[in-house]
């Protein structure tokens, strides 16, 4: 039998904020002229693909990630 795991989906009012915070923290990181940092680029995307579709499950490790960076933590549906 195959077990399915499935993510709990993050709010659309969180997703709006994480995307809102992580765009500041790539707009600093422009204005600062450092390099841009992949990661941030990674979650920003992603954020961005699961507002863009109404909502995704977002891995855990993503979603501590983000909590971090943005100090913003998660509310679920």
């Amino acid at each position: 039998m195959i077990e399915e795991r499935t993510e709990p989906m993050v709010t659309h009012q969180t997703l709006a904020a994480w995307r809102a915070g992580l765009a500041k923290i790539r707009g600093d990181e422009r204005q600062r002229a450092v390099a841009l940092s992949l990661e941030t680029g990674r979650l920003l995307e992603t954020v961005g693909q699961a507002l863009a579709q109404g909502g995704a499950a977002l891995s855990s490790d993503d979603i501590a990630q983000i909590e971090a960076l943005t100090s913003v933590e998660a509310g679920y549906r």
